[in-house]
């Protein structure tokens, strides 16, 4: 946020997960508390941002000097965020 230890913004969604899906009803509060007079908000938004996640596994096999075979797997995960879209929540008209 870049305000460090002189503000705090907690946001409560109406119910605690991880994913949402098209069409789903999102609801909460923002919380946001100053404790200095120059910081002022200008603006409060939310990113909305969709994710294509997947995971690839790579195995690896080696042979010791005995002969004996072992196989290693490798699991790798990928996140390739695709669609952001910034909804407006409030913004400061300059007098507060």
């Amino acid at each position: 946020m870049g305000a460090h230890e002189s503000a705090m913004i907690q946001v409560n969604f109406n119910r605690l997960a991880e994913f949402y899906f098209p069409g789903e009803h999102v609801s909460g509060e923002i919380f946001f508390q100053n404790k200095h007079d120059r910081l002022k908000v200008e603006e409060i938004f939310i990113e909305i941002v969709d994710v294509l996640a997947y995971k690839t596994t790579e195995s690896r096999s080696s042979t010791d000097s005995n002969g004996s075979s072992t196989t290693e797997y490798y699991n790798d995960y990928h996140h390739v965020p695709f669609f952001t879209n910034r909804v407006l929540l409030a913004r400061s008209d300059g007098l507060q």
